[in-house]
């Protein structure tokens, strides 16, 4: 017997986060909510690196 269990939704995707898009203040570019947090912290190390050179 197999046994039942919900499958998790691991993110729930609404029209405000398929559609938002959210500047990066390092870059200016665009990117969806749930790619902004990781975007912005390569960004920003990126940004650094080329101040210090």
């Amino acid at each position: 017997m197999v046994p039942s269990h919900r499958t998790q939704v691991k993110y729930n995707y609404t029209d405000k986060t398929l559609y938002v898009q959210i500047q990066c203040q390092y870059c200016n570019k665009t990117y969806k909510p749930q790619g902004i947090k990781k975007h912005k912290a390569s960004c920003k190390k990126h940004q650094q690196a080329v101040r210090e050179q």
